[in-house]
């Protein structure tokens, strides 16, 4: 039996690319769990139309609020997931993949990454971006925070901020009692505790970046590696969540 592939897709002020990118999805995955973050845009009401527009059971909406980090995204969704798996409506095998609603990467390499995560026989595998359009500072950056998760990690991380990433369901049940998802440190404490907990992944696989989408500012830098200590010693120390509520509110 095939394993369903589960996209999470956070959306925050996405008017201009969002449509396009659901659209692109629709023929790679399975299951959407799109999840909109405080929007101040036309974001929120343009996946509504697309999602009426498909009218399928399999398209999950969600929204915040207001405006809470996209690390706070993955905490909802992942407490979602593991609900899930909890109540059986997908299996431990199946596939979440996270992306970018900004139009950066390119739905299209979802395929090929799930055949080498699974050719591999990975429960993780990180994306490695090429930085093409990417400016020197953000190069430095990343390549400074990389190196930190690296020896903080035990793993050889290329590209630790890479957001494009597919993994089993499984991981989350390891994961998700360690994880705190503050602001943008999302993808630095995911990986750190992932590499921790000796889960079986890959951060090799080349992904091209066509267009350049500012993020996380320098001053984030400081709490991306703050929450990496963070989640080193929670995994250490095995200080671990008792609460997995969620609060985005599902959009019908």
């Amino acid at each position: 039996m095939m394993s369903k592939k589960i996209v999470i897709l956070p959306v925050f002020n996405e008017e201009v690319t969002v449509v396009d990118v659901l659209n692109r999805l629709l023929l790679q995955v399975d299951t959407f769990i799109i999840v909109d973050d405080g929007s101040t845009d036309s974001s929120k009401q343009r996946i509504i139309e697309w999602k009426t527009h498909q009218n399928s059971p399999n398209i999950h909406f969600f929204s915040l609020k207001r405006n809470s980090g996209k690390g706070r995204v993955f905490w909802n969704c992942f407490c979602f997931i593991k609900h899930l798996l909890e109540t059986n409506q997908i299996a431990p095998e199946d596939l979440i993949i996270t992306i970018d609603a900004d139009g950066q990467h390119k739905p299209e390499n979802i395929t090929p990454i799930v055949n080498y995560l699974e050719e591999k026989n990975f429960e993780l595998v990180i994306t490695k971006r090429d930085f093409f359009a990417y400016p020197f500072y953000k190069k430095l950056g990343n390549k400074l925070l990389s190196t930190w998760a690296s020896i903080i990690g035990r793993f050889d991380f290329n590209d630790i901020e890479s957001g494009f990433r597919v993994f089993q369901a499984k991981v989350l049940k390891c994961i998700l009692p360690y994880y705190t998802g503050y602001r943008y440190s999302c993808e630095q404490e995911f990986g750190i505790i992932a590499a921790r907990l000796k889960i079986k992944m890959d951060n090799d696989y080349p992904v091209a970046v066509d267009t350049y989408v500012p993020g996380a500012r320098f001053r984030d830098a400081f709490w991306i590696v703050l929450m990496g200590i963070i989640a080193f010693g929670r995994v250490q120390f095995k200080l671990v969540n008792k609460r997995f509520d969620w609060e985005m509110e599902e959009v019908e």
